[in-house]
């Protein structure tokens, strides 16, 4: 399996010992994807790209840092917006589903954009 995963994704790793170290995290990684799946949940988590990587590597890698929000609303030249806040009176649904309403799309690779998930994707039931 590690062998397909690695050349679906053209990996290859130079150092001594970084093909075996590698392996290790994949192994780890696929033991907590398997435990989840077992699970009965609303949503399952497979292989990607990243399943090579330690939850420490993706995020520095791919996170970067965040931005205080405080900071960015003074940035921004003010307060919160309550545009969006319910008013009095307003009837709301109990619950949204934005794959119906069009707001969601399917699972795409943003590059190093910062949405990525480690080593999962979601497929929902």
């Amino acid at each position: 399996m590690y062998e397909e995963w690695l050349v679906k994704h053209g990996k290859s790793y130079n150092g001594l010992g970084e093909k075996d170290k590698r392996f290790e995290i994949f192994k780890d990684n696929l033991k907590f994807i398997d435990e989840h799946n077992g699970l009965n949940s609303t949503y399952r988590l497979g292989l990607t790209r990243f399943a090579d990587l330690t939850n420490e590597e993706y995020r520095s890698k791919f996170l970067g840092t965040k931005i205080d929000p405080n900071r960015r609303m003074k940035k921004l030249g003010g307060s919160r917006s309550n545009r969006y806040a319910p008013r009095v009176g307003d009837k709301l649904p109990e619950s949204v589903d934005w794959r119906k309403e069009g707001a969601v799309v399917g699972v795409k690779d943003q590059a190093s954009c910062g949405k990525h998930f480690l080593f999962l994707y979601f497929s929902f039931k």
